[in-house]
C-alpha cells in the first residue's frame, strides 16, 4: 500500500566539493518537506560520485525503495542531483518512479515531476 511520505536524494560530484554539501542539500529539502506537510521517511545520497552516470549506490538503493511503496516523493535540492544526464533523468523521473507512482520534487523551484509544466 502507498503511504504519503517522502525520501530525500542528495549528492555531490567530487573529492573537491565540500562533504557538508550532502548535509546542506538534506537540510533544504527536509525544510520544504516541513513547510509542505510531506514526512520524511529516508535520506539516500551518493558522495563525490559523478551524476553522469546512474550506476550510483544512493541512487540504485533508492530505486530499489520506491517499489516498496513506502513513499510517494522524493525530494531532491535540484534536479541536477539525480543526473547530470537529461536523458537518464527523464528515464528516472518519467519512467521509473512514475511508473511506481512516485514524483519527485525540486525543492529550489517547488516544480514537482506530477506538475504539467514538468515535462
Amino acid at each position: 500500500m502507498l503511504q504519503s511520505g517522502a525520501v530525500i536524494y542528495a549528492r555531490f560530484s567530487t573529492d573537491r566539493q565540500d562533504a557538508r554539501s550532502i548535509d546542506d542539500q538534506v537540510r533544504r529539502c527536509r525544510e520544504y518537506a516541513a513547510r509542505s506537510g510531506n514526512k520524511v521517511v529516508d535520506v539516500f545520497s551518493d558522495a563525490a560520485v559523478s551524476g553522469s552516470h546512474i550506476e550510483r549506490d544512493g541512487l540504485q538503493r533508492l530505486l530499489t525503495a520506491a517499489r516498496s511503496k513506502r513513499f510517494n516523493a522524493v525530494l531532491v535540492d535540484d534536479l541536477s542531483r539525480l543526473s547530470r544526464d537529461l536523458w537518464d533523468m527523464g528515464q528516472i523521473v518519467f519512467r521509473d518512479l512514475a511508473a511506481l507512482d512516485v514524483r519527485v520534487i525540486d525543492v529550489t523551484t517547488g516544480v514537482a515531476s506530477s506538475d504539467p509544466s514538468a515535462r
